[in-house]
């Protein structure tokens, strides 16, 4: 190898960040939102994912991102994918 001279490195994609689309929603007793996470990559790259959802309110369901209101109330919805949350 001549010096000065460098081995390409592999971009860096590891998981960094996830973004939630949409970040917020209102929803009535009934109505459905779907919602869908981006891993966002050291690299820069987004990639969409599955990720793993969660409810802190019994009534807001939600299941592969498809959140539906159960009952009148207020939820924080949880995602986690490729080790982050």
């Amino acid at each position: 190898m001549a010096a000065g001279c460098a081995l390409p490195t592999a971009p860096d994609t590891r998981p960094v960040a996830l973004i939630v689309e949409p970040a917020i929603a209102a929803l009535h007793v009934g109505e459905e939102v779907t919602l869908r996470v981006l891993v966002q990559k050291a690299n820069g790259e987004r990639t969409a994912s599955t990720g793993s959802w969660r409810s802190s309110n019994a009534n807001l369901t939600i299941s592969n991102g498809l959140a539906r209101g159960m009952q009148a109330g207020s939820a924080l919805i949880e995602v986690s994918a490729e080790g982050l949350t």
